[in-house]
């Protein structure tokens, strides 16, 4: 149910930003905290003051959605924190375990990528329609990894890419990875 009222108010908030000419016309096209010199006036340039309340309640909205119903890159944060090797469960850092070090960190720096351009583009944006069509777009290019690993395990890339794919899914993983049911 909770996941219906998220969508029902999300494409609610975009229609009636759509139909509504009052709702969602912008009153103002500067802040006028820019160029203060301080922190409030460095933030005054990428929050807009023109944004309508139609347009800060998708924005808050697709905030709160965005974590509760975790997308592609905060799962790949969450991710690489289970999947990073413990030095304490490893006997030496050998190439294997350099090279999941190596993945995690790649994994975590997208995942917080991502994390930080939904939150940058969604809060700048002044447009209903803009704030979805970004909030859509990061967690497209962030599942980008999951549909090419699929692709190779299809075998769209060529029976070699399938059978690594399917020899990595088979490996058991070392005990240096935390599983997520450990803890």
């Amino acid at each position: 149910f909770v996941v219906f009222l998220l969508q029902f108010c999300l494409i609610m908030l975009l229609v009636t930003y759509v139909v509504s000419n009052r709702l969602g016309k912008i009153y103002d096209d500067e802040n006028p905290g820019v160029g203060t010199g301080d922190i409030a006036g460095w933030l005054a340039e990428f929050l807009p003051c023109n944004a309508s309340p139609i347009v800060r309640a998708t924005q808050i909205l697709s905030m709160i959605t965005y974590f509760i119903m975790a997308g592609a890159s905060l799962e790949d944060v969450v991710l690489a924190i289970e999947m990073f090797p413990r030095r304490s469960q490893t006997k030496d850092l050998d190439y294997k375990v350099r090279c999941m070090m190596f993945a995690a960190i790649l994994r975590f720096t997208q995942g917080l990528l991502a994390i930080f351009a939904v939150f940058l583009l969604v809060m700048t944006s002044s447009n209903v329609v803009d704030i979805i069509l970004n909030f859509t777009a990061v967690d497209f290019i962030s599942q980008l990894d999951n549909h090419a690993y699929q692709l190779a395990k299809d075998g769209r890339y060529g029976p070699k890419f399938e059978y690594e794919v399917i020899k990595i899914e088979n490996t058991p993983l070392p005990k240096c990875i935390c599983h997520k049911y450990k803890h």
